[in-house]
């Protein structure tokens, strides 16, 4: 049997990514658009997923989405320097 959140989650990610190849929107703006039309709420475990799913995880040490490579060069420094991954 498949698991509801893991089936939602992959529904909202497509969503999100046909609606952003259709209005040209970059993907993690259309998750949001897409969650706010499906009433799921950003931070939710759905959210997260679809996040992910996407290309965006959610990043721990700043509180963003970010893409992938940037939240691993993030997690990769130092909590105290973690914003200058941003930068580099």
């Amino acid at each position: 049997m498949r698991d509801p959140t893991v089936t939602a989650a992959v529904a909202l990610a497509l969503a999100a990514l046909a609606r952003s190849l259709r209005t040209g929107v970059e993907p993690v703006h259309a998750l949001d658009e897409q969650a706010r039309a499906e009433n799921v709420i950003p931070g939710s475990d759905c959210y997260d997923d679809a996040a992910e799913l996407i290309g965006f995880p959610y990043c721990r040490a700043l509180d963003l989405y970010l893409p992938r490579r940037m939240r691993d060069r993030v997690e990769r420094a130092h909590f105290r320097d973690a914003h200058l991954a941003l930068t580099t």
